[in-house]
C-alpha cells in the first residue's frame, strides 16, 4: 500500500468520476438509476437526455483509470456495477490519496475544510 502515496497522473478523476468512484465503495451493486440520482437529482432539467448513456460512458472512464491499480469495476448485467470486496481497501486508499492531492493543489479559496474532514461526505 505504500506505493499508493506516489499516485501517478492517471488517477486524476473529474468531479463526476469522483462521485461515481466513491459510490463504488458501497458493499453492493449500484444501479444506473442510483448513479443518475447521485449525479443529476439536484438539477432542474434532470440531467442529460441520455443520462443512462452518459453514466455508462463515465463509468467506462473510471474503470479504465482504476484498472492499472488492480481495481476491477465489475458489471452485473441489468443490475449495475460493483468492486469486489477484496479490492475495496485498495479503492478506498486510492480515492483517499487522490482526494488529498486534489485538496493540496486546490487554490486556497477552495480549501474550505481541513484534512481531517476529507471524506466522501466532503465531496457531495
Amino acid at each position: 500500500m505504500a506505493d499508493l502515496l506516489l499516485l501517478p497522473e492517471a488517477l486524476r478523476l473529474t468531479p463526476t468520476e469522483r462521485i461515481l468512484a466513491w459510490r463504488l465503495l458501497e458493499p453492493r451493486t449500484i444501479s444506473v438509476d442510483e448513479y443518475i440520482d447521485a449525479l443529476y437529482a439536484d438539477r432542474d432539467d434532470g440531467g442529460p437526455l441520455d443520462a443512462r448513456g452518459s453514466v455508462r460512458a463515465q463509468l467506462l472512464r473510471v474503470r479504465n483509470k482504476l484498472r492499472p491499480f488492480g481495481v476491477t469495476l465489475v458489471t452485473q448485467k441489468y443490475h449495475g456495477w460493483y468492486v469486489p470486496a477484496d479490492q475495496e481497501p485498495a479503492l478506498r486508499a486510492l480515492l483517499s490519496v487522490e482526494l488529498q492531492q486534489m485538496h493540496r493543489f486546490a487554490p486556497p479559496a477552495c480549501r474550505h475544510y481541513d484534512d481531517r474532514q476529507l471524506s466522501y461526505g466532503a465531496m457531495l
